[in-house]
């Protein structure tokens, strides 16, 4: 078996079996698919079962994205694991592509690539990856080395996809402090490059593919194809992760950098400055987002954090913040300020319109 694709689900039945014909629809044919249901209490377990005779189906109590993918994994029989949301699709080229990536670069630890967005309206955004990143951002300035590759000699015959693309190699452990870089639905990952400890954070659906997909390519390096291979579907169910609260949202990041970037002695030593500053201005939005919340003692309890930094750029927005904690009301205050700011920002772009 050459490849192992994971699928993990809680109650999408009807995107599962999109998904999962995705898979079945690969131009390569030599792969398993294992899908872990993590405790769906819609029909999917009965939608699931007219693919019996292809798929390995195991329904678990709901434990988290990743323990349904790294449950998968304990049970992986190929050479290669590849990813699959169960609400994203795969062009039929993928898998043969990131097949033949990793046989010709042995010493990369995994390959991924750009995606489509498309969203429930059937509107698609191309080039998905830069829609996380800064519009300036070059990948020539995040890899080391940069390829032309094709679609020559193999099955695949992209329909709208570009005959040729471009190839990066590199590690993104440095830049992946700043943003995240890898939609793990896009990612065809080496299995004897899996660490006993390099697994997906259990407790984080946040941030536990950022964390991991960050530590695997600063062991092994990574493959970026600037292509896309997927397509992210952009939709808002219940379970979406984007529905995550903002406040646990910047809770996670914070302590992702903390076990990893801040744990790293060698990194931290080269890099404190930038970390640092970095941790400084989200402990900053975290309080923001706590006290208007009306979280007033974790807002407290950030603010301490953050001025134990010692980083000297205590700003009027601390002495605000502050203030305004510390006055009854204070989530109402933080609201109605915020919103007067939204509006005079809206009178002033109507202003330049009119002008």
């Amino acid at each position: 078996m050459k490849v192992s694709v994971i699928i993990p689900t809680y109650n999408r039945s009807k995107l599962l079996l999109e998904a999962a014909d995705s898979v079945l629809n690969q131009t390569y044919r030599d792969f398993e698919i294992i899908i872990v249901d993590d405790g769906s209490t819609d029909d999917t377990e009965n939608q699931i079962s007219r693919y019996s005779d292809k798929i390995t189906y195991i329904k678990q109590p709901n434990a988290g994205v990743n323990a349904a993918r790294n449950r998968a994994i304990s049970m992986a029989r190929g050479d290669y694991i590849a990813l699959l949301d169960s609400d994203d699709l795969w062009f039929d080229f993928k898998l043969e592509l990131q097949v033949a990536l990793l046989e010709q670069y042995p010493d990369v630890g995994f390959v991924f690539s750009d995606f489509l967005i498309r969203k429930e309206s059937g509107n698609e955004i191309r080039s998905g990856l830069r829609t996380w990143h800064p519009p300036q951002r070059s990948w020539d300035a995040i890899y080391a080395t940069k390829a032309r590759h094709s679609f020559q000699g193999l099955a695949a015959s992209p329909a709208d996809a570009q005959p040729e693309y471009d190839v990066y190699r590199g590690d993104i452990y440095y830049p992946s402090l700043f943003e995240p870089y890898v939609l793990p639905s896009t990612a065809l990952i080496r299995r004897r490059c899996l660490d006993t400890d390099l697994r997906l954070v259990d407790h984080d659906s946040t941030c536990g593919d950022w964390d991991f997909f960050a530590r695997l390519s600063h062991r092994y390096s990574a493959i970026f194809m600037d292509l896309e291979t997927t397509v992210n579907r952009s939709h808002e169910d219940a379970v979406r992760l984007t529905r995550v609260p903002q406040q646990l949202q910047l809770a996670r990041r914070l302590n992702m950098i903390e076990r990893i970037w801040k744990s790293d002695r060698h990194f931290y030593a080269r890099h404190h400055e930038e970390v640092d500053a970095l941790e400084h201005g989200l402990l900053l939005t975290l309080a923001t987002q706590q006290a208007l919340n009306a979280d007033i003692h974790a807002a407290r309890n950030t603010l301490r954090r953050r001025r134990r930094q010692n980083i000297r750029d205590y700003r009027i927005k601390d002495i605000v913040l502050t203030t305004c904690i510390r006055m009854p009301g204070a989530a109402w205050l933080l609201n109605t300020i915020l919103l007067s700011k939204r509006v005079f920002a809206g009178l002033r772009a109507i202003g330049k319109v009119s002008s």
